[in-house]
Protein backbone atom coordinates (compact mmCIF):
# COMPACT_ATOMS: atom_id res chain seq x y z
CA UNK A 1 0.00 0.00 0.00
CA UNK A 2 1.31 3.45 -0.82
CA UNK A 3 1.70 6.12 1.82
CA UNK A 4 -1.02 8.26 0.22
CA UNK A 5 -3.64 5.51 0.57
CA UNK A 6 -2.71 4.27 4.03
CA UNK A 7 -4.81 5.59 6.91
CA UNK A 8 -3.18 5.93 10.28
CA UNK A 9 -5.27 5.27 13.34
CA UNK A 10 -4.78 6.63 16.82
CA UNK A 11 -6.60 5.86 20.01
CA UNK A 12 -8.60 8.57 21.68
CA UNK A 13 -9.11 8.77 25.43
CA UNK A 14 -11.78 6.08 25.37
CA UNK A 15 -9.53 3.63 23.51
CA UNK A 16 -11.50 3.81 20.25
CA UNK A 17 -9.66 4.14 16.98
CA UNK A 18 -9.99 7.27 14.87
CA UNK A 19 -8.28 8.88 11.92
CA UNK A 20 -5.00 10.55 12.79
CA UNK A 21 -6.36 13.96 11.70
CA UNK A 22 -9.03 13.82 14.42
CA UNK A 23 -6.51 14.31 17.22
CA UNK A 24 -6.87 12.86 20.70
CA UNK A 25 -10.68 12.72 20.48
CA UNK A 26 -12.99 10.93 18.04
CA UNK A 27 -14.92 14.12 17.20
CA UNK A 28 -14.38 17.86 17.56
CA UNK A 29 -17.10 18.17 20.17
CA UNK A 30 -15.86 15.28 22.30
CA UNK A 31 -12.99 17.39 23.59
CA UNK A 32 -15.31 20.34 24.24
CA UNK A 33 -17.71 18.15 26.20
CA UNK A 34 -14.88 16.92 28.44
CA UNK A 35 -13.57 20.44 29.13
CA UNK A 36 -13.78 21.61 32.72
CA UNK A 37 -16.65 24.08 33.04
CA UNK A 38 -15.89 26.97 35.38
CA UNK A 39 -18.25 29.24 37.32
CA UNK A 40 -16.89 32.57 38.58
CA UNK A 41 -18.75 34.32 41.43
CA UNK A 42 -19.88 37.81 40.41
CA UNK A 43 -19.36 39.20 43.92
CA UNK A 44 -16.01 37.82 45.14
CA UNK A 45 -14.64 36.30 41.90
CA UNK A 46 -14.07 32.89 43.54
CA UNK A 47 -13.69 29.98 41.10
CA UNK A 48 -16.10 27.04 41.23
CA UNK A 49 -15.99 23.86 39.17
CA UNK A 50 -19.18 22.38 37.83
CA UNK A 51 -20.55 19.91 40.37
CA UNK A 52 -22.01 16.43 40.01
CA UNK A 53 -24.57 14.64 42.14
CA UNK A 54 -23.04 11.29 41.21
CA UNK A 55 -20.43 9.78 38.92
CA UNK A 56 -22.81 9.50 35.93
CA UNK A 57 -24.73 12.72 36.61
CA UNK A 58 -24.15 15.70 34.31
CA UNK A 59 -22.10 18.61 35.58
CA UNK A 60 -24.15 21.57 36.75
CA UNK A 61 -23.89 25.05 38.20
CA UNK A 62 -23.17 25.27 41.94
CA UNK A 63 -26.16 26.50 43.97
CA UNK A 64 -24.21 29.28 45.74
CA UNK A 65 -20.68 30.58 46.17
CA UNK A 66 -18.76 28.70 48.87
CA UNK A 67 -16.94 31.91 49.85
CA UNK A 68 -19.65 34.59 50.04
CA UNK A 69 -23.00 32.84 49.39
CA UNK A 70 -23.72 34.79 46.17
CA UNK A 71 -26.01 32.99 43.71
CA UNK A 72 -25.01 34.78 40.49
CA UNK A 73 -22.11 33.41 38.46
CA UNK A 74 -20.28 33.97 35.20
CA UNK A 75 -20.11 30.73 33.20
CA UNK A 76 -17.06 29.66 31.18
CA UNK A 77 -16.72 26.61 28.96
CA UNK A 78 -13.07 26.00 29.88
CA UNK A 79 -10.39 27.01 32.35
CA UNK A 80 -8.45 28.84 29.63
CA UNK A 81 -11.46 30.97 28.75
CA UNK A 82 -11.97 31.82 32.43
CA UNK A 83 -8.30 32.72 32.91
CA UNK A 84 -8.39 35.01 29.86
CA UNK A 85 -11.49 36.83 31.18
CA UNK A 86 -9.87 37.31 34.61
CA UNK A 87 -6.83 38.75 32.82
CA UNK A 88 -9.12 41.18 30.94
CA UNK A 89 -10.84 42.19 34.21
CA UNK A 90 -7.41 43.02 35.65
CA UNK A 91 -6.61 45.11 32.56
CA UNK A 92 -9.91 46.96 33.00
CA UNK A 93 -9.04 47.82 36.62
CA UNK A 94 -5.73 49.28 35.37
CA UNK A 95 -7.42 51.34 32.65
CA UNK A 96 -6.00 49.42 29.67
CA UNK A 97 -9.44 48.06 28.70
CA UNK A 98 -12.96 49.46 29.02
CA UNK A 99 -16.54 48.30 28.39
CA UNK A 100 -15.68 44.64 29.06
CA UNK A 101 -18.63 42.32 28.39
CA UNK A 102 -18.90 38.59 29.05
CA UNK A 103 -20.47 36.41 26.31
CA UNK A 104 -21.97 39.24 24.22
CA UNK A 105 -24.47 38.21 21.55
CA UNK A 106 -24.43 39.69 18.06
CA UNK A 107 -27.30 39.06 15.60
CA UNK A 108 -26.26 38.11 12.07
CA UNK A 109 -28.41 39.21 9.13
CA UNK A 110 -28.76 38.41 5.43
CA UNK A 111 -30.92 40.31 2.94
CA UNK A 112 -34.08 38.60 1.71
CA UNK A 113 -35.10 38.91 -1.99
CA UNK A 114 -36.71 42.30 -1.31
CA UNK A 115 -33.50 43.60 0.30
CA UNK A 116 -34.84 43.64 3.87
CA UNK A 117 -32.29 42.30 6.37
CA UNK A 118 -33.41 39.09 8.10
CA UNK A 119 -31.74 37.54 11.12
CA UNK A 120 -30.37 34.08 10.31
CA UNK A 121 -28.16 33.38 13.34
CA UNK A 122 -26.65 34.81 16.52
CA UNK A 123 -22.90 34.84 17.17
CA UNK A 124 -21.95 34.64 20.84
CA UNK A 125 -18.36 35.72 21.47
CA UNK A 126 -16.42 34.94 24.63
CA UNK A 127 -15.67 38.60 25.35
CA UNK A 128 -15.99 42.10 23.93
CA UNK A 129 -14.02 45.15 25.07
CA UNK A 130 -12.36 48.32 23.89
CA UNK A 131 -8.56 48.63 23.98
CA UNK A 132 -6.66 51.91 23.73
CA UNK A 133 -4.52 52.17 20.58
CA UNK A 134 -1.33 53.89 21.73
CA UNK A 135 -0.41 55.16 18.25
CA UNK A 136 -3.68 56.93 17.45
CA UNK A 137 -5.06 57.42 20.98
CA UNK A 138 -8.43 55.94 19.93
CA UNK A 139 -10.40 53.15 21.60
CA UNK A 140 -10.66 50.13 19.28
CA UNK A 141 -13.36 47.45 19.49
CA UNK A 142 -12.06 43.94 20.16
CA UNK A 143 -14.07 40.72 19.98
CA UNK A 144 -12.36 37.60 21.30
CA UNK A 145 -13.12 33.91 21.11
CA UNK A 146 -11.17 31.22 22.96
CA UNK A 147 -10.57 28.49 20.35
CA UNK A 148 -7.76 26.22 19.17
CA UNK A 149 -5.23 28.12 17.07
CA UNK A 150 -5.31 25.48 14.33
CA UNK A 151 -8.14 26.27 11.84
CA UNK A 152 -8.62 22.51 11.24
CA UNK A 153 -9.73 22.08 14.85
CA UNK A 154 -12.34 24.85 14.64
CA UNK A 155 -16.00 24.06 14.10
CA UNK A 156 -17.35 24.78 10.57
CA UNK A 157 -20.34 26.58 12.10
CA UNK A 158 -17.95 28.93 13.93
CA UNK A 159 -16.06 29.63 10.70
CA UNK A 160 -19.30 30.60 8.92
CA UNK A 161 -20.47 32.84 11.76
CA UNK A 162 -17.01 34.40 11.98
CA UNK A 163 -17.04 35.39 8.30
CA UNK A 164 -20.57 36.77 8.55
CA UNK A 165 -19.78 38.74 11.72
CA UNK A 166 -16.60 40.26 10.30
CA UNK A 167 -18.38 41.32 7.10
CA UNK A 168 -21.36 42.87 8.92
CA UNK A 169 -19.64 44.55 11.85
CA UNK A 170 -16.20 45.32 10.37
CA UNK A 171 -14.41 43.91 13.43
CA UNK A 172 -11.96 41.03 13.09
CA UNK A 173 -12.50 38.31 15.68
CA UNK A 174 -9.34 37.68 17.69
CA UNK A 175 -8.71 33.98 18.36
CA UNK A 176 -7.12 33.37 21.76
CA UNK A 177 -5.80 29.90 22.56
Amino acid sequence: MSAAVTQHFTHNRRGQGGRSGAGAFGTRLEGANLAHKVWLCRACYAWHWAERDGWDAPRKKPPACRECGERQFLHFDSRGEAQRFVHLMRDQRHGLVRKLRHHPRFPLHVPDPSGTPRKFAVYEADSYYQRLDEASGEWLDVVEDFKPADPKAQDPQFKLKRRAFELQHGIAITIVS
